[in-house]
């Protein structure tokens, strides 16, 4: 039934990069399928700020640093929101990218600021979540710290790649039941970049609702929901 909520989002740190793989050992699991009235899928309500720091390494060995900001929330009736923010270098300018997973209404928005433009589609059938994906290796599990005063819960995964080369993924969530939602730290590793995912502060009360919705003068595009894929 319900599992791993985070998958549903692309709600992430490697997405914002867009809802990333934040597993955990949860029970819960919010699909496109999935009942809302399920307590184990019922999130406590926050508003987290996080800062993200991207590290590059160039062909030429230089090492480039760059920081974008982010906020995710969650509020009781089943809606999470993720905005992220950062540079733009072509433009000179900030933008904020906003994805919204309503498992009430059973859609998925996303949009920009500035703009004027929302795309608003449909969840759609649990065929879509079924879909085989390559295997990943075992998760390594770290124990417990805590992280900016919240105890939370982290797993390590490596891959080995070609040439003696290995990237990684480690992830530490809120332990408490109604907040494993809560992302607390993410590093993501690789041969030539880093991301480290910080949460800078949290606000443990129900967010303003209009965060979960583009303003009253973008005009909105709806699309239905993905038919199912065929073999």
């Amino acid at each position: 039934m319900c599992r791993n909520i985070q998958r549903a989002f692309g709600f992430l740190v490697v997405a914002s990069l867009a809802f990333p793989v934040l597993g955990q050992d949860r029970q819960c699991r919010a699909t496109e399928t999935a009942a809302t009235n399920d307590q184990r899928c019922v999130s406590l309500p926050y508003t987290a700020q996080y800062k993200i720091t991207h590290v590059t390494t160039q062909p030429d060995g230089t090492i480039v640093s760059r920081e974008s900001r982010e906020v995710r929330a969650a509020d009781s009736a089943g809606r999470w929101m993720n905005a992220t923010t950062q540079p733009e270098p072509k433009t000179q300018t900030t933008i904020t990218r906003v994805v919204v997973a309503d498992f009430v209404a059973r859609t998925r928005s996303t949009w920009e600021l500035p703009g004027k433009l929302a795309t608003v589609t449909a969840m759609g059938s649990k065929c879509l979540i079924a879909r085989a994906r390559p295997p990943k290796p075992p998760a390594e599990l770290l124990g417990t710290q805590t992280i900016q005063g919240i105890e939370a819960k982290g797993r390590r995964v490596t891959w080995n790649l070609p040439e003696e080369k290995v990237r990684t993924s480690e992830t530490w969530f809120a332990a408490a039941p109604g907040l494993w939602t809560l992302l607390v730290r993410a590093v993501y590793d690789s041969p030539k970049s880093k991301v480290t995912t910080e949460l800078v502060n949290i606000e443990r009360t129900e967010p303003d609702p209009n965060i979960f919705r583009p303003a009253e003068d973008y005009e909105i595009v709806k699309n239905g929901a993905p038919p199912c894929p065929t073999e």
